[in-house]
């Protein structure tokens, strides 16, 4: 997922949904679920946008817990266990937007397929490392609780890092058997493909979050 700037401010409404869930009597994983999803798939799928929603997200639900007071640890916990679905997610979208490429593109760069791949194996570590950096901003308890709680999950194992692994395997073997079949094309060529990937990433993504909502 190439890093691209994003303004400070574009997530700030990200924050503050998610830190009314924190601050409410709601189903905070399935209510953190559904806004990260709808954040990520809101434009290009990428690094910088994967990172900037979680960091939003989990500031805001630090922030709610801290005005609540009141289980904390377990509202963090609930938080973080809706964001790691989010991602495993994401991981999904993204498969689907390679498979596209794969199948539609015959001239393309191997190298940024190959990127667009470790990108989605990338994701477990974006989560856990930014969880840690929102945790050294928090107040003592939400830092001792988000720090308690990424360290336990990661050791135990997250379901967006389960989910990327198998992932990763089956694009691994699918662009190695196309890559026989294609030639390398030019930069710019490489550039627009990667753009169109992380465009219909966020289109799957998007769809995806939509068969999570109830049925009316």
């Amino acid at each position: 997922m190439p890093e691209e700037t994003k303004p400070e401010n574009e997530f700030e409404e990200v924050q503050a949904e998610a830190q009314k869930a924190a601050e409410e009597n709601v189903e905070i994983a399935d209510e953190v679920r559904d806004i990260t999803l709808k954040a990520l798939s809101e434009g290009k799928l990428d690094g910088a946008r994967v990172k900037g929603v979680i960091k939003a997200v989990m500031e805001g639900v630090s922030i709610g817990t801290s005005n609540k007071d009141t289980e904390v640890k377990s509202t963090l916990k609930e938080a973080l266990s809706g964001v790691d679905e989010a991602l495993a997610k994401t991981a999904e979208a993204s498969k689907l937007a390679v498979e596209e490429a794969l199948g539609r593109v015959k001239d393309y760069n191997k190298e940024e397929l190959d990127q667009a791949i470790q990108n989605i194996k990338e994701l477990e570590n974006m989560f856990v490392d930014t969880v840690k950096t929102v945790s050294k901003s928090g107040s003592k308890l939400v830092k001792e609780s988000l720090d308690d709680l990424i360290t336990h999950a990661k050791n135990t194992g997250t379901e967006v890092g389960k989910h990327s692994k198998e992932v990763v395997a089956a694009l691994s073997q699918q662009l190695a058997q196309v890559a026989q079949e294609t030639v390398s094309a030019s930069a710019q060529a490489a550039r627009t493909l990667a753009s169109n990937v992380a465009e219909a990433a966020a289109g799957f993504l998007s769809g995806l979050a939509e068969s999570l909502k109830p049925k009316k």
